[in-house]
């Protein structure tokens, strides 16, 4: 080693910059049940696509009109596919994204529902 010209003996690695996951959260919403209107297909995949790239993941079971069967919804990669379903459990919607506002999506979610 040089000692006029400095050398390093232990380089330390440069930290890589990585996504962090600890923002990203799930979401569960119930279809509110008493005085609603059940938007369309439509209006429901608008909603999913208004959050942008913070929803990642959206899966749920929706009973869209009495006349229908429960549809399974899922939404990933800005596409939403919806196909009959046998669930027979209360409806609900997880939403899976980074940052996500609890209260302002729940908010936003009951609005589509009012009549």
């Amino acid at each position: 080693m040089n000692s006029e010209q400095g050398a390093t003996a232990v380089k330390e690695r440069q930290e890589e910059p990585h996504a962090s996951f600890s923002q990203v959260t799930a979401i569960t919403l119930t279809i509110p049940q008493t005085g609603t209107a059940m938007p369309s297909k439509e209006r429901i995949e608008a909603f999913f696509q208004e959050w942008g790239d913070n929803l990642l993941r959206a899966i749920g079971h929706i009973l869209l009109s009495e006349q229908e069967p429960v549809q399974l919804v899922q939404y990933a990669g800005m596409r939403t596919s919806w196909e009959a379903s046998r669930y027979p459990g209360m409806p609900y919607v997880v939403f899976i994204g980074i940052n996500l506002d609890e209260e302002l999506l729940a908010d936003r979610w009951n609005a589509l529902f009012a009549p």
